[in-house]
C-alpha cells in the first residue's frame, strides 16, 4: 500500500512545506482566506454547472496550501483552520491533487475535528456563533468521513491491500458519526468494492 518513503503507491505525494510558502500573521491569514473565498465563488458563478474547473483548482492549489501551512505555524486549530481545510479539500478534489486532499484529510479527521469536539469554551463559543452543535466538532465532519472511506476505496488502487486501509479508515469514524447518510452511503460503496458486488445498491 505504501512505497518506500511512505507515500501511497500510485498516488503522487505532496511536496513538503517550505518556509516562502507561508502568508503571515494570523490577520493576514483571515484576509487570504476570505479572498480565497470569494475567488472561488466568482469561478463556480462562472461556470456553466456553478463547479469550480479543474483548472481554475489548480491554479489557487498553491495559495490554498500557504494558508494551511501558515495556520499550522501559527498553531491556530481553531474553527477559522477548519473552515480553511474544508475549503482547501474542496479545491484538492476539485484539481484531482490527490496527495493534497490526503493531507487535508488526515488533518481534520486526526486533529480539528477531534479537537473541537472535545474543547470547551472557546470551541464551543465559536461554534454557537456559527451555528454549529457543541461538541460535534462543527462543520462537516460526517461528509469528510465518508470522503476518507471513499479515497481509500478508489483513489488508492493496490488490489489485495487496500482493504486495510478501508478498515483503518472506518474504524476511525466516530460511533456518533456511523450513522450519517455521507458516511453509511461511503461504506456501503467501499463494501461493495471489496466484494465486487455493486448490484444490492
Amino acid at each position: 500500500m505504501r512505497g518506500g518513503d511512505g507515500s501511497a503507491r500510485g498516488v503522487r505525494r505532496a511536496s513538503p512545506p517550505r518556509p516562502t510558502l507561508l502568508v503571515g500573521d494570523l490577520q493576514q491569514c483571515r484576509e487570504e482566506f476570505a479572498r480565497l473565498q470569494e475567488l472561488v465563488a466568482a469561478k463556480q458563478q462562472a461556470h456553466p454547472d456553478g463547479q469550480l474547473a479543474p483548472e481554475d483548482a489548480r491554479r489557487m492549489l498553491w495559495r490554498f496550501r500557504a494558508l494551511r501551512e501558515s495556520l499550522t505555524s501559527l498553531q491556530v486549530r481553531d474553527h477559522l483552520a477548519r473552515r480553511c481545510y474544508e475549503a482547501a479539500a474542496d479545491v484538492c478534489l476539485a484539481a484531482r491533487e490527490w496527495g493534497e486532499l490526503l493531507k487535508c484529510l488526515q488533518t481534520l479527521l486526526r486533529e480539528l475535528y477531534p479537537a473541537l469536539c472535545a474543547g470547551g469554551g472557546a470551541s464551543a463559543a465559536a461554534s454557537a456563533e456559527e451555528g454549529q452543535e457543541p461538541g460535534r466538532g462543527g462543520g462537516r465532519w460526517a461528509e469528510f468521513c465518508g470522503c476518507a472511506v471513499l479515497y481509500f476505496s478508489f483513489v488508492v488502487q493496490q488490489p489485495g491491500s487496500r482493504s486495510a486501509e478501508v478498515l483503518q479508515a472506518l474504524a476511525a469514524v466516530p460511533p456518533a458519526l456511523a450513522a450519517a447518510p455521507e458516511v453509511r452511503l461511503a461504506t456501503a460503496l467501499a463494501l461493495a468494492a471489496l466484494r465486487g458486488r455493486y448490484a444490492p445498491l
